[in-house]
C-alpha cells in the first residue's frame, strides 16, 4: 500500500533557511553527546 505525503519544497527550504544556523528547540538538543549530527539533504 502506497501513501501519498504532501511535500512542499518552499516550506522546506524555509525551514532550512531559518534553522541553519542554530537548533529548533522543538527538538533534542545533542550538543553534549558529540555535537550536532544532522545530514541535510538538497
Amino acid at each position: 500500500m502506497l501513501i501519498e505525503v504532501p511535500y512542499n519544497r518552499i516550506a522546506v527550504a524555509e525551514y532550512a533557511k531559518k534553522w541553519a544556523l542554530s537548533r529548533n528547540p522543538q527538538y533534542m538538543d545533542f550538543e553534549s553527546m558529540g555535537g550536532d549530527c544532522t545530514n541535510v539533504g538538497s
